[in-house]
């Protein structure tokens, strides 16, 4: 029996839960749950993406849903101030017996252990293996970049096309969709070498044992620091992750921005020299990313708003771009980076 699944609050990334609820394994998605001072009851859902409609409708967060879910997942709102709404809905999920998993980012605003979690205590091992299968690998430049969506969409793709899938993601309702956790040293206080030595291995035992045919590997953090007030972790984790796994074929997502052609050779050069693969798509998501006094701005668009624009680039002749919610747009994506990785194609173009 499908167990029935909650989402609270609802964020950009649980949007992505919602338009690709298809490819649920064991889950129904049975609520999407916002707070009622938000307005949003009875709105579809993509009021909070920015999408087109979904055809799923929010619902105000009561006990009388928690009550009726199997599972609740609780992820974290940077526009819900108080602490205390996450752990009234932890409290009352938890009474009422029901299964509570937390993002690894509210884990840590609440100070507890995150709920996916695989530890590693281990010999490490001597050199890189490369992976048996190709690799696709999703970076972003930062948050709210429709990154997650972007991993659900390709494994929608390679799912459709009869691939079998081993995928790593960025968010940890990712579970939902059988992907694998990321392992804990990734945020452990391990060297480089190390971190980089076992992620290699890890990698490579899970596409042994899920007997993959591609891994699609989702990157989680921001490649590079905004300036040394944000540094949104020195692209560390990237820089690990990139190293410890060659992509075949890469996707990087970016802030929107109107001087696009000068932007994005700026960001493959970077990507190619520091994290040793040269992305082959940029995604252009519906997020303005405005930085003023170290103060961070992010105005959410509309996706036709994108879409016009990117239609309107003329100058952009040597890389490939796209937006996530545009189903025109994502399809022909996917299809390049198949080919790409099936070796049909040398460069996408």
């Amino acid at each position: 029996m499908r167990k029935k699944l909650a989402l609270f609050p609802m964020t950009r990334d649980l949007c992505a839960v919602v338009r690709y609820a298809h490819l649920l394994g064991n889950y129904t998605l049975y609520a999407s749950l916002v707070l009622p001072s938000w307005g949003l009851e009875g709105a579809d859902s993509c009021k909070i993406d920015g999408g087109n409609p979904t055809g799923v409708t929010l619902v105000n967060y009561e006990e009388r849903i928690i009550k009726e879910c199997d599972v609740l997942f609780i992820d974290y709102n940077e526009y819900i101030p108080s602490l205390d709404v996450y752990r009234n809905a932890i409290d009352c999920a938890t009474k009422e017996g029901k299964e509570v998993i937390l993002s690894r980012t509210l884990s840590i605003k609440l100070e507890l252990t995150p709920t996916v979690s695989i530890p590693l205590e281990k010999k490490i091992p001597e050199e890189i293996k490369e992976c048996p299968v190709p690799v696709v690998s999703v970076l972003a430049q930062g948050d709210d970049t429709n990154q997650f969506m972007i991993e659900l969409a390709l494994r929608n793709h390679f799912v459709s096309k009869g691939y079998t899938v081993a995928q790593v993601g960025t968010h940890e309702s990712g579970q939902f969709f059988g992907f694998a956790a990321q392992p804990d040293l990734l945020y452990e206080n391990r060297n480089a070498e190390q971190m980089i030595l076992l992620y290699n291995e890890y990698i490579g035992n899970m596409v042994a044992k899920e007997k993959a045919d591609v891994l699609i590997l989702g990157v989680p953090g921001a490649i590079m620091q905004f300036n040394d007030a944000k540094h949104k972790g020195f692209g560390v984790v990237p820089y690990i992750i990139a190293n410890a796994v060659r992509a075949d074929a890469s996707v990087c997502s970016i802030y929107f921005n109107k001087n696009l052609n000068k932007y994005l050779h700026q960001i493959q050069n970077y990507c190619d020299y520091r994290l040793n693969c040269k992305p082959d798509c940029f995604h252009i998501s519906n997020s303005l990313f405005e930085l003023d006094m170290n103060e961070v701005k992010i105005t959410r668009l509309p996706a036709h708003v994108v879409m016009e624009s990117l239609i309107e680039e003329k100058d952009i002749k040597d890389q490939h771009i796209f937006h996530v919610m545009d189903d025109s747009s994502l399809f022909h994506t996917c299809d390049l980076i198949e080919k790409r990785l099936t070796g049909n194609i040398s460069t996408i173009m």
